[in-house]
């Protein structure tokens, strides 16, 4: 049929509803079809994002806890290491064995833990 022809026969008001009928048919099949698998594909990459920066975070988690246990090693080291100076500091300035016994006692449980 002549748009013309439905024209002369049904009127404007329903060839423009008939209009505006396949114009929303043809936005609703726009909607269903190619802007939601664009939108599928912009939430999966979306969702793949998320995922690598829960796993760097963890990485990341895993990582500072090494350094804070290696962190931990080095401050009783030093620590150690300077109890002793002070202790050698001590015996030397002032001759005795007292402060050398509970030395040894001290160093003996950090040994044993």
């Amino acid at each position: 049929m002549d748009i013309l022809n439905i024209l002369e026969t049904f009127g404007i008001p329903v060839t423009m509803t008939i209009a505006f009928g396949y114009f929303i048919w043809k936005q609703n099949n726009w909607i269903q079809n190619e802007l939601s698998s664009d939108l599928d594909e912009k939430h999966k990459r979306l969702e793949g994002i998320v995922v690598k920066l829960i796993d760097a975070q963890k990485i990341m988690q895993l990582q500072q806890q090494d350094i804070k246990s290696s962190y931990q090693t080095i401050v009783e080291i030093i620590g150690a290491k300077f109890i002793k100076q002070l202790v050698v500091r001590d015996v030397l300035d002032n001759g005795t064995t007292e402060v050398t016994e509970k030395f040894k006692r001290l160093d003996k449980t950090k040994v044993d833990n």
